[in-house]
């Protein structure tokens, strides 16, 4: 056999084994990529995520009842002024 084409075929036989390698590994971590999004979205699902959902909401409904109370506030103490009840502050 010829030591060029002995040469040529490990060349070959040792790209082969790399391109496994590589198709290996790119499988592995497509494997792994699909579990972790499994996961994630499992935690998505988790009682405790929900219920921190849940207060979010809650928080943001007492900021915007907070922020329309003011107002009436306001329109309290001058309806107090008005009857008299209360002294404007000078």
């Amino acid at each position: 056999m010829n030591p060029s084409t002995l040469l040529a075929m490990v060349g070959l036989v040792v790209a082969f084994i790399l391109l496994d390698i590589l198709i290996v590994e790119l499988r592995r971590g497509a494997r792994e990529g699909a579990r972790l999004a499994r996961r994630i979205q499992a935690y998505g699902e988790h009682p405790l995520v929900s219920l921190a959902n849940v207060s979010l909401a809650d928080i943001e409904r007492l900021s915007q009842a907070l922020e329309q109370m003011t107002p009436l506030v306001v329109r309290a103490q001058q309806a107090l002024t008005t009857l008299g009840l209360i002294r404007p502050k000078a």
